[in-house]
């Protein structure tokens, strides 16, 4: 359906709801939310990459949703981060998920348990070679 540009008093043009900026404005912010979303949905520990890294890319992205008002809740961030690593995290995942509650632990100390697990991994790396 096309709008056209009305002529009123005066010559001036009456503009149609189709360049209504308001609306513009939401439609964009919503295309950037769903980009966001999809990201965020998507987001995985990329090949090579350590924690500091990985947390550093979650951060942006998080406050990218927190601009455009959408965000989600601590636990969820948890669980995403739990979910984005690969499979060479998993024996660390599993004692977290063990000893800890994932509904009341902060992002911060999962983060300081993945350094940790981190830092034995890369001790562990040379030995291997």
């Amino acid at each position: 359906m096309y709008e056209f540009c009305e002529e009123v008093d005066g010559g001036n043009i009456n503009m149609p709801s189709l360049f209504d900026g308001e609306r513009f404005d939401k439609q964009v912010q919503e295309a950037k939310v769903n980009l966001l979303v999809g990201e965020y949905e998507m987001f995985k520990m990329e090949e090579d990459e350590d924690i500091e890294t990985l947390f550093s890319r979650f951060q942006t992205l998080v406050s990218g949703l927190k601009l455009l008002e959408k965000s989600y809740t601590t636990t969820h961030h948890v669980k995403k981060i739990i979910r984005s690593l690969p499979n060479k995290w998993k024996l660390n995942i599993t004692s977290i998920q063990e000893a800890k509650d994932l509904n009341t632990l902060k992002l911060e100390e999962l983060i300081s348990s993945l350094r940790s697990h981190e830092s034995e991994l890369t001790e562990d790396e040379p030995k291997k070679k």
